[in-house]
């Protein structure tokens, strides 16, 4: 029977512990003679191996802990649609749920690949929030990765804050990029949350979440509707990448539509603009207005968990 994490853990750290004391003793007590350095030196060397090991395991149960809560799920869903599915008599319903757990099942393999695809391509060693639900999704975050590492924007700006922050930090400080990332979140409390787990993962030198409240500002057609405050983004020149993932709907009907028309004079020529959430009909109508607004934009479809679309400049 395989010994439980914190055990094996604590077992290879006094090991490790043991030889090193031995290893001391060899030297204090025998002094130079050859034998006796030689035996320290093996211990010594089976001491950093072993603390080595240790690291490495603890990086890998991290990664294990973010797949297994994705399983968890997954596994609850198909638990309940079986529990539905028994108390179906009717054929075509049962072949309609089997259609929908099917799918259901295909998009939470999809999520787990996303999510160790992130845990493969970077080192993380702390702790991850859940993603998925209110969070962006891991496809999503892997998507917005890429596009960051295809652009090399020097600033990336968010509008709203969270994991997709970290993991974009995380990318950029590891890949060497000089890019700096601003999230707007009109919440001080869930700006506060993003900067701690910013500092947990040693980014917060280049990432920030910038509290921005909600005022009235111009939007549809006119009218005054209410988005992040500008005095927020007045010094927010050059961005290179922009993703639009807030504020949420609940603020009222099309609640992201300010982002371009207050964003537009400080993208970049070749900057991307990525919206997350087109599975909602506001977010569809937003980037239509968007585009007829400026129809040099050109819209790319990803068929991420709540479908992603990435607009760019079209070349000259």
């Amino acid at each position: 029977m395989p010994l439980p994490r914190r055990t094996s853990t604590a077992l290879g750290v006094f090991g490790a512990f043991a030889a090193g004391v031995i290893a001391l003793l060899l030297l204090t007590q025998v002094g130079d003679h050859p034998l006796a350095l030689l035996c320290a030196g093996i211990l010594l060397v089976l001491v950093a191996h072993t603390l080595r090991s240790e690291q490495q395991s603890r990086r890998i149960h991290r990664r294990l802990d973010s797949v297994e809560r994705i399983a968890r799920d997954a596994r609850s869903s198909v638990a309940a649609l079986d529990r539905i599915e028994t108390s179906i008599s009717d054929t075509s319903q049962k072949k309609g749920l089997i259609r929908e757990l099917t799918k259901m099942s295909r998009r939470s393999f999809e999520q787990v690949q996303a999510t160790i695809n992130l845990f493969e391509m970077f080192e993380v060693d702390a702790y991850v929030p859940p993603m998925r639900v209110w969070a962006v999704s891991p496809d999503a975050v892997s998507l917005l990765v890429e596009e960051m590492l295809d652009v090399r924007p020097t600033l990336v700006v968010e509008c709203g804050s969270g994991t997709s922050t970290m993991w974009l930090a995380l990318a950029a400080k590891q890949r060497g990029l000089t890019t700096r990332i601003v999230a707007l979140d009109h919440s001080a409390e869930y700006a506060a949350k993003t900067n701690r787990l910013l500092e947990r993962h040693g980014v917060a030198d280049i990432a920030v979440a910038r509290v921005a409240p909600l005022v009235d500002v111009i939007g549809v057609d006119g009218t005054t509707q209410k988005w992040y405050d500008p005095a927020a983004i007045q010094d927010l020149d050059g961005i290179g990448l922009l993703f639009v993932d807030g504020p949420p709907a609940t603020v009222g009907s099309l609640a992201r539509f300010p982002a371009l028309p207050h964003l537009w004079s400080k993208l970049t020529p070749a900057a991307s603009i990525v919206m997350d959430d087109m599975i909602r009909k506001d977010e569809r109508e937003i980037v239509d207005l968007w585009v007829q607004a400026h129809p040099e934009l050109r819209r790319e479809h990803y068929t991420t968990e709540k479908r992603t679309e990435i607009l760019r400049r079209r070349p000259a």
